[in-house]
């Protein structure tokens, strides 16, 4: 399963860093830079903030876009778990405006198909990721927080919190992750 969430993660954040470079530069291909300049002039028209009178620069709007398609995907493949996180909403709330953008320029359903893709596979990768950071929750006895053992030779649960440290019969530095954070931190028991 972590394998295949990792993979993921690569293709993803591959495809959005090669898209995100698209937009950014013509030397990529020089006929993608001229459709996606004339895409974004009619993007730029139905720009969600424009019911609030603000109407972006195509130009600066595709720039934008593309400086964000680029390093949110460089940190999915690259960040740590917190800013693969943040990249993965931020890349989530930018397929959620372009298939926004599709929608208001009635535009037919096969150009919906690559937006939807992405979001459905990056909404995929959240769950997954979310599941197995959550795997071990709490004890539905007592609320408190049970680990599993990743050592083979001790798979029993190790319950945190429901005697001192002394009468505990497991020894040795363990790995919590922060409930909101998500990063590993070493404790001794």
């Amino acid at each position: 399963m972590v394998l295949l969430l990792a993979t993921l993660r690569v293709l993803l954040g591959g495809f959005f860093v090669l898209t995100g470079a698209a937009k950014l530069s013509e030397q990529i291909s020089a006929p993608v830079s001229e459709q996606m300049k004339a895409l974004f002039v009619q993007f730029a028209e139905v720009f969600p903030l424009k019911v609030f009178g603000y109407q972006p620069d195509p130009m600066s709007y595709q720039a934008t876009v593309g400086w964000l398609e680029l390093l949110a995907g460089l940190l999915l493949v690259l960040g740590s778990p917190i800013l693969q996180e943040i990249s993965n909403l931020l890349l989530t709330l930018l397929m959620i405006g372009a298939i926004f953008t599709l929608v208001s320029l009635n535009e037919s359903l096969s150009t919906y198909i690559p937006a939807v893709v992405c979001l459905s596979l990056l909404i995929l990768l959240d769950t997954c990721q979310f599941a197995a950071q959550t795997q071990d929750g709490p004890d539905p006895q007592g609320g408190r927080l049970q680990l599993r053992s990743r050592n083979p030779e001790s798979r029993r649960a190790l319950s945190f919190g429901t005697m001192p440290l002394s009468q505990q019969e497991h020894s040795g530095a363990h790995r919590l992750y922060h409930p909101v954070i998500r990063t590993p931190r070493a404790i001794q028991c």
